[in-house]
């Protein structure tokens, strides 16, 4: 494991298992400047692949390796360890016959909590006996020592590029500043292990790290229209913008043929200690979970593919438990392609409050934007139709709702949309209101520049 504990004046505990490092992101309290960094190392012993049901309990200060096969049609070396990167539960693999052995572990077994006058983030490198559950020391006849950078130590100031030597099982890099470059940095750490005169270094691995709580970095998200044959699976893109926003972009669809839609979302975190907490939930059903993961990024990224439950991610003896994120479902008019409230969402901790980075949550609530390719809504698409969408109530509401559908149809339709497109569109009427007990002026359903594009196709007819 290694340590990094925070400035003398906060306490920040926390563990972090080597095997989530890959592709993963380390929260640390907002504000933090310094940290302390330790190093747990201890030998492993590679033995026969254990049962499917293989699941041990976490007792104090227990952590337990084991090692597990999964069969490949052509096993590499590169294959295994790609799959084992990806995996939030593998610490190393190597090829064998017909599959990989691994060699894995429950993350929430070397998780836990380390006692400390400051804090600490543990992050496991090999494991332990699991006859014992303790670390046990380096043999005096091999020399370990490991190398950090991307930092400077705060005793000296200078570069911690020069290695350090295992002690007791551990590497103690002291009190470091990482370079950090806003609330991000980046260490990188290697091992160097010498054997009868012979000396054998390791890749550096990434340790990247978060002040304060990170943005979602990927969204996953799928549309799926209910017509009078059945349902369609549509395929929007997700993406998060500057602000960590999950924004989706739809393309083109007939909004005649849908009776309704519903959109599957999921903001996906790069710290696995975190997840997103909606401030509605609706939950998908099976048929529509089993949906994307047909049919999502879960089919073009194999880490997302690895680690969530809903894109099919194997759980088990060799690869632990999948997070289980599932997707919030928000209705959408098809007309209209808005839902009825808009869905927001935080960023919390899995295991409750003030476990993990040392914070609450975030307090900033993050929307969902949607975006129709080209158009500004889902009527404009419907236009070919002609005038005889306004002899449906739904597809003039959402008609009125769109400068681009407004623009396409009032060439042949002005007679018919010219009124209502000063009344609705633009808000020159009035409506009843209940709370005020009698009529007041309509409010524009047009934004201040989708009402410059709308005066300016009136002005041409």
């Amino acid at each position: 494991r290694s340590n990094l504990r925070t400035g003398a004046s906060r306490v920040y505990p926390r563990t972090v298992a080597w095997s989530t490092l890959h592709g993963s992101v380390t929260s640390v309290p907002e504000g933090v400047q310094d940290l302390h960094i330790q190093v747990e190392v201890t030998d492993v012993v590679v033995g026969l692949p254990r049962l499917a049901g293989h699941d041990p309990d976490c007792r104090s200060q227990s952590a337990e390796l084991w090692t597990a096969y999964h069969g490949e049609a052509e096993p590499t070396e590169e294959l295994c360890s790609r799959v084992c990167a990806n995996s939030l539960n593998c610490f190393t693999s190597y090829p064998g016959a017909n599959g990989c052995f691994a060699l894995v572990g429950k993350p929430s077994c070397w998780e836990l909590p380390q006692t400390s006058d400051i804090g600490e983030v543990n992050a496991s490198l090999q494991g332990a006996d699991s006859s014992s559950g303790q670390l046990p020391a380096w043999r005096a006849e091999r020399h370990l020592r490991g190398r950090l950078s991307g930092c400077r130590r705060k005793e000296n100031e200078t570069l911690v590029g020069q290695m350090v030597a295992v002690e007791a099982g551990k590497l103690a890099f002291g009190v470091v500043q990482p370079d950090w470059a806003g609330p991000a940095a980046t260490l990188s750490f290697s091992l160097d292990l010498e054997v009868g005169g012979q000396s054998f270094e390791t890749d550096f691995v990434p340790i990247t790290l978060h002040r304060g709580l990170p943005a979602p970095n990927d969204v996953l998200c799928l549309l799926i229209g209910e017509k009078d044959a059945g349902s369609e699976v549509l395929k929007p893109e997700g993406k998060v913008d500057s602000q960590g926003n999950a924004v989706v972009t739809i393309s083109e669809y007939d909004p005649t043929v849908f009776k309704s839609l519903r959109l599957l979302v999921m903001p996906l975190l790069p710290d696995p200690d975190l997840r997103a907490n909606w401030s509605e939930w609706c939950a998908p059903s099976q048929e529509d979970q089993k949906r994307l993961e047909q049919h999502s990024r879960c089919q073009t990224s194999d880490i997302i593919r690895s680690r969530y439950k809903v894109c099919g991610a194997p759980g088990g003896v060799t690869h632990g438990r999948p997070l289980n994120d599932e997707p919030l479902v928000v209705n959408l008019d098809p007309w209209l392609g808005r839902p009825q409230a808009q869905p927001t969402f935080g960023i919390v901790h899995r295991d409750g409050p003030g476990h993990g980075s040392g914070s609450k949550g975030s307090a900033k609530e993050r929307t969902v934007a949607l975006h129709f390719e080209g158009v500004d809504g889902p009527a404009a698409w419907a236009a070919h139709h002609g005038c005889a969408l306004l002899n449906s109530r739904e597809a003039e509401r959402g008609i009125l709702a769109s400068a681009d559908a407004i623009c396409s149809l009032l060439s042949s339709c002005a007679d018919r949309l010219c009124e209502k497109v000063h009344r609705y569109t633009l808000g020159a009427g009035q409506v009843w209101d209940e709370a005020a007990g009698g009529r007041v002026n309509s409010l524009p359903s047009v934004s201040a520049e989708q009402t410059a594009k709308v005066l300016t196709c009136l002005q041409q007819q």
